[in-house]
């Protein structure tokens, strides 16, 4: 990103100065997925009688394999949200529990409990980050999937 800022501070960008874009993500890729998935769920509604589903359609667009990821990272940033309270809440009680004169083994706990602090707030802002960059690119490519199979229903 630092050489395309340098050259949008010295001059105005022009197309070839942007990096290409990857094919997953292109709008004719997508439409033609989308188009195709569109068609087999209307074949589908003729065979079986099954109403035929534009959300169907669209999720079977991408892998389960980028939904699970999904799931997952929004499942560890949850449970770094509810975990975070519950260790503090701990750390607290040790703390005025022990007073000035704690115990080794009381000393010990403290740190492991400020250590797992540490670590689920670590882990929640990493899941989460993944999470928000994964339903981002995700509303990008269904929205350039929707709007290219209207574009090519309506030019019809």
């Amino acid at each position: 990103m630092g050489s395309i800022l340098k050259i949008g501070y010295r001059r105005p960008m022009e197309c070839s100065d942007l990096y290409p874009l990857l094919e997953e993500d292109k709008t004719r890729t997508l439409t033609e997925d989308l188009d195709d998935l569109w068609h087999r769920e209307v074949r589908e509604f003729h065979i079986s009688g099954k109403n035929p589903s534009l959300l169907r359609a669209m999720r079977k667009v991408f892998s389960w394999t980028e939904y699970t990821l999904l799931a997952i990272s929004l499942f560890l940033g949850i449970a770094c949200n509810i975990l975070k309270p519950l260790l503090l809440g701990l750390l607290i009680s040790l703390m005025l529990a022990g007073g000035s004169n704690m115990s080794d083994e009381e000393r010990k706990w403290m740190y492991i409990y400020a250590g797992a602090l540490c670590g689920a707030a670590l882990l929640q802002v990493l899941a989460q980050h993944q999470y928000y960059y994964k339903v981002h690119i995700l509303g990008m490519r269904w929205r350039a999937a929707i709007v290219g199979l209207l574009y090519k229903k309506v030019s019809v």
